[in-house]
């Protein structure tokens, strides 16, 4: 008679063993803990003083342009200009009530109260770019905030993209990419990522000339027509503004986010497309708009833990410097400069994280499967030893 062989199960192995020995699958369930490693970020020293120079740099830039744009305001108050006082009265009533301005003087530039308040890049994005496109703001301040947008993305976007970069890879589960290399890659990038950066606005550039163009033909017809000529023009006009409005404002609303997630593709993929990158972070942006939500609301959890963290240990740095006499005034105001540093670097790493994970979500490409430049030296190609064919 044939007995049947069955293995014994291995009485070392116990139901908690077996549930521990699963924790590095638990990301197949839980997508949104691999984010928990892009919190690594915040812990490089390297890191964290390379975003501190650059948000010191900022700043200094952001003074500059003040100390530039006075006369220009001082010469549109002398002709009555009298958006121009409203702008530089109102700013400087604001950089008032502020503990975190860089303003040492009582003359205090209207754009320097772009610094107050929270310090991080995109915090002023709101204002800066809108107030051009605002009838209700005097035009040295038009000049002063493009002058700050031209700025910002010139002194930030090498910086966000390394960090865009770092996020992903911590959130594929490789280590900590040097600081040379990142750096490195971002040098040979950053003419694609300009673009990515600036693609929505020449998009939308066709229909807000289309607008503009329309409304001219609508006025220079009504003028010289009755009111049911006025009346139809007015119907065709709207019938072409409003999609072009539409059309413009997706571009910008979602650009918004398009914009990180189209720098995450071109630093995760080896073939640097700035049209297809874009294309991508639209895509991932409104057609997964629920998990887009749901890891946002999770990075921005992780993030305000670390960020607290490390406020709790500038509060008690700022604190002890205080105490010494006398007290190193210039230590004091760019200390709290380190915690905005933290955020930005968590912000942007966060990013490449969720755009890892988007990506995953609408085509099921993995999360590891990502663009690497090898980090060390790399062997030569071995020539072949086939013989040429005669």
């Amino acid at each position: 008679m044939q007995t049947k062989n069955t293995a014994l199960p291995d009485p070392n192995i116990t139901p908690e063993k077996n549930l521990l020995g699963q924790v590095r699958e638990w990301t197949d369930l839980f997508p949104w803990l691999r984010l928990v490693r892009v919190c690594r970020v915040a812990g490089g020293p390297i890191w964290i003083t390379h975003t501190f120079l650059v948000m010191c740099l900022w700043l200094v830039g952001l003074h500059g342009i003040s100390i530039a744009t006075q006369d220009t305001f001082a010469n549109a108050i002398k002709r009555g200009d009298v958006m121009a006082r409203s702008d530089i009265m109102t700013r400087r009533t604001v950089l008032s009530q502020s503990s975190h301005s860089l303003a040492l003087t009582t003359e205090t530039p209207p754009t320097e109260t772009l610094t107050s308040g929270s310090l991080l890049p995109l915090a002023i994005a709101q204002e800066v770019v809108t107030s051009p496109l605002s009838e209700t703001v005097s035009k040295p301040l038009r000049a002063a905030n493009m002058l700050t947008v031209i700025w910002t993305i010139l002194i930030w976007l090498p910086t966000t993209t390394a960090f865009i970069r770092v996020g992903a890879l911590l959130t594929a589960g490789r280590d900590m990419p040097s600081y040379i290399v990142t750096l490195r890659l971002v040098v040979r990038r950053i003419g694609p990522a300009l673009l990515v950066a600036c693609l929505p606005l020449l998009c939308s550039l066709p229909f807000l000339i289309g607008c503009w163009l329309v409304g001219l033909v609508a006025n220079w017809i009504g003028a010289f027509g009755g009111e049911g000529w006025q009346l139809a023009i007015a119907v065709l006009a709207a019938c072409i503004t409003i999609p072009c409005g539409l059309i413009v404002s997706i571009l910008f609303v979602a650009g918004k986010v398009a914009v990180p997630f189209g720098l995450a593709s071109l630093m995760t993929n080896s073939d640097a497309d700035p049209m297809d990158s874009l294309s991508r972070g639209y895509e991932y942006t409104l057609r997964r708009l629920p998990q887009l939500f749901a890891y946002a609301l999770v990075a921005a959890v992780l993030s305000v833990i670390v960020f607290t963290g490390w406020s709790l240990i500038v509060g008690a740095t700022e604190q002890f410097l205080y105490r010494i006499h006398p007290a190193n005034r210039f230590a004091l105001s760019i200390l709290p400069k380190l915690a905005a540093s933290i955020a930005v670097m968590l912000t942007w790493s966060m990013a490449g994280g969720v755009y890892l994970l988007l990506r995953q979500s609408a085509s099921g490409q993995e999360p590891e499967d990502i663009w690497a430049e090898p980090d060390g030296w790399q062997a030569p190609e071995l020539p072949s030893v086939q013989q040429p064919t005669t």
